[in-house]
């Protein structure tokens, strides 16, 4: 043990220079590691949301859910499928094993939806989301009038707000919530439909065919290749009026003839709100690996580029990176201040200036060497991890405090400097490590523990770990070395 220490002092500048680049790049990472509220997690849940509009209950849980469900119990992986069918909305929810790669499971649960895609009712939307700490929203705005009405306001979000906010890097989901789309209803009138022996069925058919667009074939012509298409889509009003349901005697009967058209809006189960006035609501959804703080920030950079039209106001109702500076500040305030009282502790215990410097230097370079150790394993700054931080406080401290009071001891005994710190040293580094491993064999098994509990604790047993192994490492190289210096 006399040799290593030995070592470290005959090497002292080259150490010492190496540490210094260690604390600059590790203080780079503290201020660029990621900040969360809780660590990365992947619950093996994946949900599945099917709108059909107002459809009746029988008729969703024959047409969508028993097809959904007959077509994900072969999913690797899973073990439950529960469902809610209500009228027009079916929720599924796929529960699999904890070991389970949520990705495969993701890709397995598109593959086997989009197959029986075709065989599902007609605009039948469909979103599948995996259930993980970053599936919720961590912006949420509102946008309102005094004068412009819902549905506009929604087309403006849906046409302007929505591709910018995309565009960002790092959104996962932008999803709209309340509002109504403009739509052309038509009321047929029972009298005529007697009148001419016709019946609903057959005008949705004739309706459906009118509002089309086919492919007719080629032509090849000097060798170019045209495409032939019909495009039958109905876009106005009279477009829609004028649609030819029948002829009677020598007599073009229009689908105005036998019905009431009329430009109106979509029925919705979904009504919000902002300051009294009706709004659309708009929540943002980041990927697991953005950063909650930079999403946030570019999102909010990105509203305030656009003009938005005269009277139209646009409010936040949700703020999660708030949230995470509230939490996380905190976590840190706590640390700060148990750093100081430990700091406090030594300098009244060792009453040695030389000694309690070395032991208050010790302290924040071991925390932000274990910050960038956290970053480069993929970690965050999270109240897990800083929890983590804040326990493996006081324990740090105590392999130095060994380390610094037993070289103290040989000063009192007139030895010079390196035979102090070399003695001193070498005789508790069999103790400490031996301290140092017993610690760290109880926080082990807390990493191995499965569901919710081991992804949670996880996180905070690895950050006392790398803390605890930093403390035991620097307290044999970095302590003698500072020491020596002065």
């Amino acid at each position: 043990m006399k040799k290593i220490i030995s070592s470290v002092l005959k090497n002292r500048n080259p150490i010492f220079f190496i540490l210094i680049v260690i604390i600059l790049i590790s203080g780079y990472n503290v201020l660029s590691i990621g900040q969360s509220v809780f660590p990365k997690v992947s619950f093996p849940h994946i949900n599945i949301y099917i709108d059909r509009g107002f459809i009746a209950l029988k008729q969703m849980e024959m047409q969508i859910t028993k097809p959904l469900e007959n077509a994900l119990y072969a999913t690797p992986g899973i073990k439950v499928i529960s469902s809610k069918t209500r009228q027009g909305i079916v929720e599924l929810d796929l529960t699999f094993d904890w070991h389970t790669d949520l990705n495969q499971a993701y890709q397995s649960v598109l593959t086997k939806v989009s197959n029986i895609t075709s065989l599902l009712p007609s605009n039948t939307k469909i979103k599948i989301t995996k259930m993980t700490t970053s599936a919720f929203p961590v912006e949420g705005f509102s946008i309102y009038s005094d004068t412009e009405s819902v549905s506009n306001l929604k087309q403006y979000v849906e046409n302007t707000i929505k591709p910018n906010i995309e565009k960002i890097s790092g959104i996962a989901d932008f999803e709209i919530v309340g509002g109504v789309d403009k739509e052309y209803k038509v009321i047929l009138n029972p009298t005529k439909l007697l009148q001419y022996k016709l019946n609903p069925i057959q005008i949705s058919e004739i309706i459906q065919k009118h509002n089309d667009i086919k492919f007719l074939g080629t032509i090849n012509q000097e060798y170019k290749m045209f495409l032939g298409i019909s495009d039958y889509q109905l876009k106005t009003l009279k477009d829609i009026e004028n649609i030819i349901i029948t002829n009677i005697d020598n007599r073009t009967i229009y689908l105005k003839d036998i019905a009431n058209i009329s430009l109106g809006t979509t029925a919705t189960e979904v009504v919000t709100s902002t300051n009294g006035h009706n709004a659309v609501l708009f929540n943002i959804t980041k990927y697991p690996e953005a950063d909650v703080l930079e999403i946030s920030k570019r999102v909010k950079e990105r509203l305030s580029q656009l003009k938005l039209p005269q009277d139209v106001h646009l409010s936040k109702w949700y703020d999660l990176s708030e949230f995470v500076q509230k939490s996380i500040r905190g976590v840190l305030r706590n640390l700060l201040l148990g750093m100081i009282l430990v700091s406090l502790v030594v300098i009244i215990f060792l009453r040695n200036f030389k000694m309690s410097f070395s032991l208050l230097i010790f302290i924040p370079i071991t925390m932000i060497i274990a910050v960038m150790i956290m970053k480069y394993l993929g970690m965050t700054l999270n109240i897990m991890s800083l929890g983590g931080l804040t326990a493996a406080l006081g324990i740090l401290v105590d392999n130095a405090s060994v380390v610094v009071e037993n070289i103290a001891r040989y000063f009192k005994k007139g030895r010079d400097t390196n035979t102090a710190i070399i003695e001193g040293t070498s005789e508790v580094i069999s103790p400490i490590l031996f301290a140092s491993l017993t610690t760290i064999a109880v926080f082990v098994p807390m990493m191995m523990l499965e569901g919710i509990t081991g992804f949670f604790f996880k996180s905070t047993s690895i950050t006392i770990i790398i803390t605890l192994t930093l403390s035991l490492l620097l307290s044999i190289f970095f302590i003698p070395v500072i020491i020596s210096y002065f």
